[in-house]
């Protein structure tokens, strides 16, 4: 499974969409210090952020509600 795959398996667990996820990202940081908006989330979960910045998975982290080291085992090298 890939960052991307597991990130819209949280969302439709939690039976979110990715406004509510936006909402969630902008109530934590403020509108003024938001960085993450809807064509982002949606290249997200498309998977076509190979590299996004650790500013960007943070945002993630914290919007969908999983912890840093949930995202960090998809950069870290595999067995």
């Amino acid at each position: 499974m890939q960052m991307h795959e597991y990130l819209v398996q949280v969302r439709l667990k939690r039976g979110m969409i990715l406004s509510d996820v936006l909402r969630v990202h902008t109530e934590r940081f403020g509108h003024a210090e938001a960085w993450l908006n809807l064509p982002v989330l949606s290249r997200i979960e498309a998977g076509k952020v190979a590299n996004p910045q650790f500013r960007t998975v943070v945002g993630v982290a914290h919007a969908y509600g999983v912890s840093l080291e949930d995202l960090a085992r998809f950069y870290l090298p595999r067995k």
